[in-house]
């Protein structure tokens, strides 16, 4: 009787184990993600969360979402507070997601028009004898306009070669020194056969009627710069203000340039006796020539850095913050300014530019 017992307490173990396996379904663990379109925010600028579940997707509508411990309504929110690091996370269907963060700012106050300025990026060398007619030409542009600002990339060989001087010259075309290139679509090349004009200045006009188109066109962006240096360590952030809603293509690149840099410079318009060329009563060799706005480090690609779409509206705002190190070749750190520039359009134009000094706060104008 006993091993009756046990043979029927074995069945129904059995059974009951055929019976589990056969209706119990497969749990498929989930995970709920959150996202925001923005990693900082200005105060009353709105935020958007995105819930994802990675079984049943989108689930942003039907999602609680968790702001500093306060449950929001929706899926969007505006600060009201300044704070560093807004935790953010969310439930959905029993499941938590991981937190994440966002930094609110205190609110900017964005023009409604900014200055156009005019980016010139002189291609030049110290072994490059009819470059400093370049040299020269810049100087008219800057003395006629603070709105000019001015960039020179030394090329081939050079003590203050820059490292990407290779790619700009293929892409922009300017072998063959001395070249410029004004807001990266039209070049400035001046012909060695017409120096006593083109170089030395004697038709200063001419480089004013040069320069004017470009700063009579709208400014659909401003941009504004602030930097510190301690030691060795540079901060520095870049702010981008719009007037308009779409500015295809939309990039931006930064600038480290150092001044005063002292290294002999080669001179072809020595011994020219045109008292209008400046060059020409400097030796062919000058010594100790003073190298300006040299081109030391960019913090960018040298073509640009993307700017998402979604940061470009009218009174909108997108902000870089960079921390970096000074390249080994600074000479010295009191002649450094930053230069920050948006491209864009269907040919990669400069839109706006601006110039400032480490340590300077530059605003938007």
């Amino acid at each position: 009787m006993l091993r009756n017992l046990l043979q029927f307490l074995s069945f129904i173990a059995i059974a009951l184990i055929m019976f589990s396996c056969g209706t119990e379904e497969e749990i498929v663990p989930d995970t709920l993600t959150i996202s925001a379109n923005k990693q900082q925010v200005y105060l009353g600028e709105t935020i958007n969360f995105t819930i994802v579940s990675q079984n049943n997707g989108n689930v942003t509508s039907t999602a609680d979402i968790f702001v500093n411990g306060e449950q929001i309504e929706g899926s969007s929110f505006v600060p009201t507070e300044v704070n560093e690091e807004n935790q953010v996370y969310a439930t959905w269907n029993g499941h938590t997601s991981s937190t994440i963060t966002f930094k609110s700012l205190e609110e900017v106050v964005i023009p409604d028009t900014y200055t156009k300025k005019v980016l010139v990026e002189d291609y030049t060398g110290t072994w490059c004898g009819y470059c400093p007619g370049m040299n020269n030409v810049l100087n008219h542009f800057v003395n006629y306009s603070s709105n000019v600002i001015p960039v020179a990339i030394h090329c081939d060989d050079d003590p203050y070669q820059f490292e990407f001087q290779a790619q700009l010259q293929a892409e922009y075309e300017t072998t063959g020194l001395p070249k410029a290139q004004i807001q990266r679509i039209n070049p400035l090349q001046l012909y060695v056969e017409n120096y006593v004009i083109d170089f030395c200045g004697t038709q200063e006009a001419y480089y004013h009627d040069l320069i004017q188109p470009y700063l009579d066109q709208p400014a659909p962006l401003g941009l504004a710069i602030n930097s510190q240096l301690n030691g060795n360590n540079l901060q520095f952030q870049v702010k981008v203000g719009f007037v308009v809603d779409e500015i295809p293509n939309a990039k931006l690149v930064v600038y480290l340039l150092e001044d005063g840099l002292i290294y002999n410079q080669v001179n072809y318009f020595a011994g020219t006796g045109d008292p209008a060329c400046e060059y020409s009563n400097y030796p062919q060799n000058i010594a100790n020539f003073e190298h300006n706005h040299v081109l030391q480090k960019v913090y960018t690609d040298v073509f640009g850095d993307e700017i998402p779409a979604s940061e470009i509206s009218t009174n909108s705002l997108y902000t870089r913050n960079f921390d970096v190190n000074l390249p080994s070749n600074i000479e010295n750190r009191e002649n450094l300014s930053l230069v920050a520039f948006v491209m864009g359009n269907e040919n990669n134009e400069v839109i706006n530019v601006q110039f400032a000094e480490i340590g300077e706060d530059v605003d938007f104008d």
